[in-house]
């Protein structure tokens, strides 16, 4: 407290001293400075009110003392200090005597001091110091300032030309005061820095100060004087300073009675030196400061409930918002928060705002500025950048206060219209009140809205101002024009973007949107120009605003179109602006845009489908989750209405199917990608291109819930677009003229192209809802002269008509690019339209096929459009072909109305036409288009273009283009054509050579011929090559039936006989060329082409012989040309699976051909004078081997001269993701086992099929069914362990993969079937042999004598009784006889070849051995070395044996002879040599009637000892098979008879022995479309159960013993099934409506056989095409589908997986006549299967499992014994024991495992005789010969196991027992 008494001492004190006229004036201003430090604000004031005269005396002292002291002791720092000192007292003299000022008190002396501080020739520092206490001093004087104090004000910036002569005249005449000479109180320095601009300088000084200064004085009216004074100070500024500044200014701008003119287009002029336009920079830019909104220190108001809701945080677009705010042309900023010169007080600028704001007049004169600011040049973008700013925050309300102008003069009512709300804050401060007239208590909302014009005359107001940035154009040449272009273009986008927002976010009232859309156009019009400002450079501004500026242009006029009606003058306007602009390709993008989202809207209103969320789409979703294992679940359907976006939501545009929500009121921000989350998720962002022009702001939403409630229903109404005519006209509206009117409907644009897709909310203006709803007639959209906002079915379908011909006519367009471009457009747009047809009708949850939709899609509207694009010069080439393209695929896809006759005659012309012109482009693209369809479409009057085809298909497969040409498609073409040439050659056809359209009559199918041959020849693609190759085959698949069912030659053919003869010829000389040539994928299919015709090999062989052996040296050339030579490493280049198929496929193939080709065929010579089989088993020979052997006989078959073996571009090879996939099993399939096996089982099938197959019972069994216990008189009906332990039985492996089963058997009932000619021992041997082509089964005896010695002299089959001992005779062991004579034995005479030599009529002059060799030839020729050559010819000597070579080989062999014979006689006579005969002790009746008894017998010598009869014949046989010798040893094992091996052998003979296949046949009946009735089909049209029965032969489930597929026996399965086999595969066909589905359970059984199965054939009569996803299934890897056409044709679709390799002999899209089309499509099916298999990565071949399953048993179970142990075995399978004998396999010295003895049978019945019941029906026929898979029965003769001169090559086609275990023998040696 002592300080503060002491302080007011110390303040009475300095008082007393200032006010003491004895003190000096340093002293008194000392003191006054102490005071003012001391006190406040209202002390001081106080004092200066009370004693301002001394204390202005003292300052004024002061102040010329200071500067007195400057001028004599110069300006230095003391004296600097010293006058601003005085400077800071002036100053408080004038804030704190304003109302003393006021009356002009001190006026002359303050005018005085304020002309020397102010004058020009002072300091920059001094004077700007001056201009602020003068702007404080001016502002006190006021209304009282004279009227040179005015003058002195409007002189204050230099070089406005209202510089006063100094010094001023400042007497007043009435008090005569002389005047004084003003100098400059502190000269300017040279060396002080000087501002760039001092105009702009100064200016932006007293614009500054006339704000800052005014809250410094204290007035004694309070506050309420600071708006007082501001407002003078604007006032005097605008009377002085802005006429200067604006030239000619007039306020022509009344926002309140707007009178709307659009700018002029103006060149730019250089206006960089101006120094007015610096101060308009400067001005516009402080205006502009204080007209925006003004950002307070604390609580920053934020309005709630304006025109729509939005985030808090606010961003700014400008990167210079941190530049120097005294730069007159720096950066913009987006937030004019603050002025830098301002200070924190933010009252002083919210008082300037209220000034500026506060009358009409000033608002009329900030938007008169502005509209100035926006003509400026670009030099000055900174003025520019700042204006646009303001108009962007008041139209976006980025402001806290809305700008009282803005408000609508009416009730709040009336802002809801116009999308502004009054905003519930503060609008004007007290203070302003108080300035203008008002107090608290006066009305002060009444002047408001006096103030009030409403934001849409604002709106119109910028629209129009706005457009001048677009419409000043630079000055070329100019050194800055590049720079200024820039800044144009940046400045024309951020305009852009305002249009934008408004029209995304703002509602506008119908005048509002008229003149933005006349704005736009005024301003696209002229910028985009062609003519004038060079399109065709890039540098201009249309060019870089031509995306944005269309973008713009036609969002906003379909956003218009959904709020307002639009006079058809404007619809007009636009499509002739749009029209003129067709050469700007950016026009024709943006339009792609809109018509891709307005296709959306039309699909989800008009439709019902959602692009992004289709019904098949979703499906394929479905399917694929459940293959990943996810659960499929329910799919949601999209949601009706979202309340919003979340923060962090990012929208991405795709080409097609854009990603965008489906909610009915979300926006999005206009035109560009938006992100409302932090900028740490990023956001996708278009180009200038898309429209992304600068990053929007915020994304805002409008939530009219209750009237979208109410108007739900109205959305759900499908009413489709079929015809828009009728739709249109239904809601009462007329269509006007394409070429003017086409609209546009906008709701559903992605976020990439503006987010009007979202704009699905329906508003109604005017009455309520209710009120229209009950009205009858039906809602409209503003469109459609109704009241509701928003979409509706018919808004969608206006708009998208209107919007689609809005550019006019594409074939008026200039510019051959944009044509291009909108044709390309145009093709995916009705790609689109095609995907929302397919989409309809389809089911979802596919237990019922909806009803056919009642509209659809306008898929014939673009046609008018692409018949006249034919008419264009050639410039328009590449229009010209979309527009080709763009018509085959309307003409050929799926309409549901019929063409009109008109339509397709101009159709045919057109085509006919393009195709004559030669133009290879168009010619290639109706190929491509038609190729696959256009025959199977049958178009009334197709005939007409097949000629004009068929040149166009062999204009493109005579190109060199290989990879971008049609080629596959030719040849589909050509084939097609083929197919139906004989149905249509009858009709007239256009000639392709000439103009006119006038059909004749022509042949054409000899034409089509050759070019497939052709094509087959030589083309370098395999795809087409595999084509042409198909076609060929179906072609011949077609003669050769009708050959079969009408007789040769067939009846249709009109050639002569040789000509067709030879044309047959040479397509089989093409196929079998194509196995010969170097590309894998070409030999594939052809292979699979020729087991195909191995079909048909009955017509081949008799009316074409040559041709079956020519394809089986073919086959095993391919097949010996494909191996690898001996030791060499080289290989191929192709994948391994297609390696390993090729060569099963190859094997597969020649076996077929070789069953299905008769035995003399087989048994002929070819050239090399070799048998045909015999040439098949040496090829299987180097398979097995795994290497070929290169002789002579290894050339190549004759070729057609012109055929090209190289293939080029291999498009069929097998594909990179296969190979890799593959990798995993390499070291399984790397090497060559599966090859081999296959070769061993083919021979194998062959040595024991061969001319046998089918036996009588048929095809179901290829293996025998006879098994061990079979014709023993057991009880036991299976096999069994009692089985083995019979003597009669053993069982050897003789080689890795093979058993042997011998059973020695009494000979019964079916003996007497062996020969006619012969008896019989009275027991036989049954030979069972297991391997890999099934089981085996031979019955054999000895031939004991002709019938007819047995009948004349009564020869008696009695075993002979054994004598006594002594009564036994010793005899020679050398017979008589064998002594043969020593002369040479001359043959006179010869028998007939067919008797039968004997003892009884041999003479001396006849050759026994050469009759009975002629007797065996010519009873079994199948015993013949060579085919037609007697075993009697000799054998040619060696080439290399000379003739004296010869003769010592006689006399060598003639002294061995006479060396053997001296010996023989010798040992003759030595009694040792001499040995008793074997006699027997029981005796057999002939007729075997006790066979039973004979049975028990063979086991009774093993009781007593006397091993002579259980398994006699079986050891002789083994013996004469060559199994016994010592070299065989190494081979043939015994087998431990055990239980396991039991076991072992049934699993088998259960295993399959031929490939097998199952596949699916499906009917889908007329209007089916979904699994439920489709499987609950129990019966098909006629023509589908003809297909059905042509698949194979129906068979008997129940009784069915071949492959069953997995159908059952028991009728659960069905009845019956089609059945198909050959003998080396098995077919099985799940006919669906075969298949019973009368239960839930029966169903699913029925669904699931269906659904295992590989490859579906679906017998489609549906209109629409067949899906893979109707019956889904995870395998169903091809699908081959038919749909019956007319004329009895058939369309065959083909479709894969892509793992699934090609495959043949049907192609994709392959016209197919109906007698071929079970066998073709069987065969595909077939190929199918295979082709699958192979690409499984663990996939093993019948042969291979059953080559397992036989390896474990022979590795398992044989016995190691030695020779002796091993030959007692075979003498006799049953030894007693002995002590040497040791049981089980481990020791080597073991003999058999089994020492028990043999049960004696209690069985008294007789044999089962099953082998007499299942002899060959055809071995009357053919003697000698077998069945396989029955009891076989087989004559030995004698030395018949010599009969072949080597063992390693069968020579004879008796493919008998003994040859199969040689062979196989053979097989295992290699």
């Amino acid at each position: 407290m002592f300080s503060r008494q002491k302080n007011q001492v110390d303040i009475k004190k300095s008082t007393l001293k200032i006010l003491d006229r004895k003190k000096d004036t340093p002293t008194k201003l000392k003191h006054l400075r102490l005071i003012l430090d001391s006190v406040d604000g209202m002390e001081a004031k106080a004092l200066f009110c009370v004693q301002y005269e001394p204390i202005y005396k003292i300052v004024y002292e002061g102040v010329i003392a200071a500067e007195a002291n400057l001028k004599q002791r110069g300006v230095h720092r003391a004296q600097r200090e010293e006058l601003e000192s005085m400077l800071y007292l002036l100053e408080k003299v004038l804030i704190l005597c304003p109302d003393n000022l006021n009356g002009r008190w001190q006026l002359h002396s303050i005018s005085r001091l304020m002309a020397k501080l102010i004058h020009p020739g002072n300091s920059i520092r001094l004077r700007r110091d001056g201009i602020r206490l003068f702007m404080i001093w001016y502002q006190c004087l006021g209304k009282n300032a004279p009227m040179y104090v005015h003058k002195i004000f409007a002189s204050l910036i230099p070089g406005f030309g209202n510089e006063l002569i100094w010094p001023p005249s400042l007497e007043e005449p009435s008090l005569g005061v002389s005047s004084v000479e003003i100098t400059p109180v502190i000269p300017a320095n040279p060396g002080e820095k000087q501002p760039e601009d001092p105009v702009g300088y100064f200016l932006e000084c007293i614009l500054d100060y006339m704000v800052t200064q005014a809250p410094k004085i204290h007035w004694n009216g309070g506050p309420e004087m600071w708006a007082k004074s501001i407002d003078f100070l604007y006032e005097r500024f605008k009377e002085f300073y802005l006429p200067k500044i604006f030239p000619n200014f007039q306020v022509v701008t009344d926002i309140y009675k707007p009178v709307l003119e659009l700018p002029e287009p103006r060149k730019s002029t250089d206006m960089s030196t101006n120094l007015m336009y610096t101060c308009q920079v400067v001005f516009v830019k402080w205006i502009a400061n204080y007209a925006h909104s003004v950002y307070r220190s604390t609580d920053c108001y934020h309005p709630t409930n304006v025109w729509i809701n939005r985030p808090i945080y606010v961003q700014h677009d400008d990167a210079k918002v941190q530049a120097s705010p005294h730069s007159s042309i720096s950066g913009d900023r987006e937030s004019l928060a603050s002025y830098t010169s301002i200070p924190s007080d933010v009252d002083a600028n919210v008082l300037a705002k209220d000034v500026i704001l506060g009358t009409r007049e000033n608002i009329n004169l900030l938007h008169e500025v502005f509209r100035r600011a926006l003509l400026l040049n670009f030099v000055h973008s900174a003025a520019i950048r700042r204006v646009i700013c303001v108009y962007k925050d008041w139209i976006q309300i980025n402001v806290p206060e809305l700008p009282v102008f803005m408000l609508e003069p009416e009730d709040e009512d009336a802002s809801e219209d116009t999308g502004y709300d009054t905003p519930k804050g503060r609008l004007r401060t007290d203070s302003y009140y108080g300035a203008i007239g008002f107090n608290a208590n006066n009305n002060r909302e009444e002047y408001l809205s006096h103030l009030r014009a409403g934001a849409q005359k604002v709106l119109r107001v910028f629209f129009c101002n706005s457009a001048a940035v677009f419409l000043l154009f630079q000055i070329p040449k100019h050194e800055a024009a590049v720079a200024l272009l820039e800044e144009q273009v940046d400045i024309c986008k951020r305009v852009l973007n305002i249009y934008r927002y408004a029209v995304m976010n703002t509602r506008m009232d119908p005048k509002t949107w008229e003149q933005l859309l006349v704005v736009m156009l005024h301003v696209t019009s002229t910028v985009l120009d062609p003519g004038q400002h060079g399109a065709k450079h890039q540098d201009t501004l249309g060019r870089k605003l031509a995306s944005a500026m269309f973008q713009t242009l036609i969002v906003s006029w379909v956003k218009a179109s959904l709020n307002v009606p639009i006079s058809v003058e404007l619809w007009d306007q636009l499509q002739t602006v749009l029209s003129q602009l067709t050469v700007f390709d950016d026009l024709v993008t943006e339009w792609a845009k809109t018509m891709e989202t307005l296709t959306r809207v039309l699909a989800r209103h008009v439709y019902n489908l959602d692009l992004t969320s289709l019904p098949l789409d979703r499906l394929t979703e479905q399917k694929a989750k459940r293959k990943r294992g996810i659960e499929s679940g329910i799919y949601k359907e999209p949601a009706k209405q979202v309340s919003g976006i979340p923060e962090g939501t990012t929208f991405e545009r795709k080409r097609n199917i854009s990603q965008q929500g489906t909610s009915s009121d979300r926006k999005s921000a206009p035109f560009s990608q938006i992100t409302l989350s932090p900028p740490k998720k990023s956001s996708l962002k278009r180009s200038v291109s898309e429209g992304s022009i600068l990053p929007s702001r915020k994304e805002f939403k409008e939530n009219h819930e209750t009237v979208e409630a109410k108007v739900e229903r109205v959305r759900k109404i499908s009413r489709s677009m079929d015809s828009l005519k009728r739709l249109i006209t239904k809601e009462g509206l007329v269509l006007p003229s394409t070429t003017a009117t086409h609209q546009s409907d906008w709701a559903e644009i992605s976020s990439s192209t503006a987010s009007l897709e979202n704009t699905s909310n329906i508003q109604v203006d005017g009455d309520s809802f209710d009120g229209i709803h009950s009205s009858k007639e039906e809602l409209k959209g503003v469109i459609a002269g109704g009241k509701i906002k928003g979409w509706l079915p018919n808004v969608a379908a206006i708009l998208w008509r209107r919007m689609l011909g809005v550019l006019g006519n594409v074939n008026d367009f200039t510019n051959p690019r944009t044509h291009a471009h909108f044709f390309q457009i145009i093709t995916d747009m009705w790609a689109t339209l095609q995907n929302i047809r397919q989409n309809q009708g389809v089911s979802l949850d596919n237990l019922c096929t909806p009803m056919p939709p009642e509209l659809v899609p306008p898929l014939l509207l673009p046609a008018t459009w692409c018949f006249q694009a034919f008419d264009l010069p050639n410039e328009f080439h590449r229009g010209k072909v979309l527009a080709c393209s763009l018509l085959c695929d309307i003409t050929l896809s799926n309409q549901d109305i019929k063409f009109h006759q008109e339509f397709l005659c101009k159709f045919y012309s057109t085509i006919h036409k393009c195709i004559i012109a030669n133009n290879q482009y168009i010619v290639n693209e109706i190929v491509k288009h038609c190729g696959l369809r256009f025959i199977a479409k049958m178009l009334p009057g197709f005939s007409l273009l097949l000629l004009d085809l068929v040149q166009a298909a062999h204009s493109v497969l005579s190109g060199d283009d290989l990879k971008n040409t049609p080629r596959i498609e030719a040849s589909t073409l050509l084939g097609t054509i083929l197919s139906v040439s004989d149905i249509f050659k009858c009709m007239k056809v256009l000639q392709p050579n000439s103009m006119q359209f006038q059909p004749v009559q022509a042949q054409y199918t000899k034409l089509v011929l050759s070019y497939l041959i052709q094509t087959a020849k030589v083309e370098q693609t395999s795809n087409a090559r595999v084509v042409a190759l198909q076609s060929l085959t179906i072609y011949l698949c077609k003669q050769l039936m009708e050959i079969r069912h009408s007789g040769y030659p067939p009846q249709n053919v009109n050639v002569p006989l040789p000509e067709y003869q030879s044309r047959i010829g040479e397509i089989f000389g093409v196929i079998l060329d194509s196995v010969k040539v170097v590309n894998r994928s070409v030999v594939l299919i052809a292979v699979d082409l020729l087991l195909m015709l191995a079909d048909f090999a009955a017509e081949v062989t008799i009316y074409f012989p040559n041709i079956c052996s020519k394809i089986i040296m073919v086959l095993k050339w391919s097949l010996q040309n494909s191996l690898p030579v001996k030791n060499s490493t080289s290989t191929t280049g192709r994948p391994w699976e297609m390696e390993n198929r090729l060569f099963i496929s190859l094997l597969l193939s020649l076996g077929e051909w070789c069953m299905r080709t008769p035995l003399n065929i087989l048994l002929d010579s070819n050239h090399e004078n070799q048998l045909l089989v015999s040439a098949v088993f040496d090829v299987l020979q180097m398979v097995i081997k795994g290497y070929k052997i290169s002789t002579s006989k290894n050339s190549a078959p004759s070729s057609l001269g012109d055929f090209d073996p190289n293939v080029s571009f291999d498009d069929l090879q097998i594909t990179e993701n296969r190979v890799k996939a593959q990798a995993e099993r390499a070291e399984t399939l790397q090497d060559f086992q599966t090859v081999r096996l296959a070769a061993r089982n083919l021979m194998s099938h062959l040595l024991t099929q061969l001319g046998h197959f089918p036996i009588s019972n048929g095809a179901a069994r290829c293996s025998s069914i006879v098994a061990e216990n079979d014709d023993l008189g057991v009880e036991e009906c299976e096999l069994n362990l009692h089985i083995f332990s019979l003597p009669n039985l053993q069982m050897f492996a003789i080689n890795s993969e093979t058993l042997l089963t011998m059973i020695e058997l009494p000979a019964g009932e079916t003996t007497e079937c062996f020969h006619s000619d012969f008896k019989t021992s009275f027991t036989q041997v049954r030979i069972i042999l297991r391997d890999l082509s099934g089981k085996a089964c031979w019955d054999v005896t000895n031939l004991l004598a002709s019938s007819s010695c047995a009948d004349t002299e009564e020869i008696s089959l009695r075993v002979p009784q054994l004598r006594p001992l002594e009564e036994h005779h010793f005899h020679s062991t050398i017979t008589g006889s064998f002594f043969p004579q020593l002369g040479p034995r001359l043959t006179v005479r010869h028998r007939h070849t067919g008797h039968l030599p004997t003892v009884e009529d041999s003479a001396d002059d006849l050759d026994n051995l050469d009759d009975l060799l002629e007797y065996i030839g010519h009873t079994s020729p199948e015993c013949l070395l060579k085919s037609g050559e007697s075993l009697t010819t000799p054998w040619a000597p060696p080439a290399t044996l000379s003739q004296d070579q010869e003769d010592d080989v006689v006399a060598s062999v003639v002294s061995q002879r006479s060396t053997e014979l001296e010996y023989l006689t010798k040992v003759d006579l030595d009694v040792t040599m001499r040995a008793k005969p074997l006699q027997y002790t029981t005796e057999l009746s002939q007729d075997g009637s006790e066979s039973d008894e004979n049975l028990l017998s063979l086991g009774a010598s093993c009781k007593s000892g006397t091993f002579s009869s259980s398994f006699l014949l079986s050891r002789r046989f083994f013996s004469q098979l060559g199994l016994n010798g010592w070299e065989k040893r190494s081979n043939v094992y015994l087998l431990n008879k055990d239980e396991k091996l039991l076991r072992e052998l049934k699993h088998l003979d259960n295993q399959k022995c031929r490939e097998s296949h199952k596949i699916a046949v499906i009917y889908v009946a007329h209007g089916q479309e979904d699994k439920q009735s489709i499987l609950y089909n129990t019966a098909g049209s006629e023509a589908y159960e003809d297909f059905v029965s042509g698949l194979g032969w129906e068979v008997e489930l129940e009784t069915h013993t071949g492959f069953m597929g997995g159908l059952h026996r028991n009728k659960s399965s069905g009845e019956t099934a089609p059945y198909f086999a050959t003998s080396f595969t098995e077919v099985i066909f799940h006919v669906a409506t075969r298949l019973p589905s009368n239960t839930e359970e029966s169903l699913l059984q029925k669904t699931r056989h269906l659904g295992n199965d590989e490859v579906h054939i679906v017998w489609s009569e549906h209109k629409r095409d067949y899906r893979r996803d109707i019956i889904p299934t995870e395998f169903c890897d091809v699908l081959i589908v038919i749909y019956p056409l007319q004329y009895g044709l058939y369309r065959v679709q083909i479709s894969k997986k892509a793992e699934v390799p090609y495959f043949g002999p049907l192609y994709n899209e392959a016209v197919v006549n109906g007698d071929v089309l079970a066998s073709l499509v069987r065969a595909t099916a077939i190929n199918a299967s295979r082709a699958r298999r192979s690409s499984l990565p663990y996939f093993q071949h019948h042969f291979q499992e059953r080559s397992k399953a036989l390896s474990t048993i022979i590795q398992n179970h044989k016995i190691r014994t030695t020779f002796e142990q091993f030959s007692a075995n075979v003498f006799s399978p049953l030894l007693p024991s002995v002590s040497f004998i040791s049981g089980g396999n481990s020791s080597r010295a073991s003999g058999t495992s089994f020492s028990s003895t043999v049960r004696a049978s209690s069985s008294t019945t007789s044999s089962t005789h099953l082998a007499s019941a299942l002899i060959d029906h055809s071995l009357s026929s053919n003697s000698g010969g077998y069945v396989t898979g029955h009891p076989r029965r087989m004559t030995t003769g004698p030395n018949f196991a010599s009969s072949s001169p080597y063992e390693n090559v069968i020579l004879s086609p008796n493919l008998g027992l003994h040859t199969t275990i040689i062979e196989l023998e053979s097989i295992d040696n290699n």
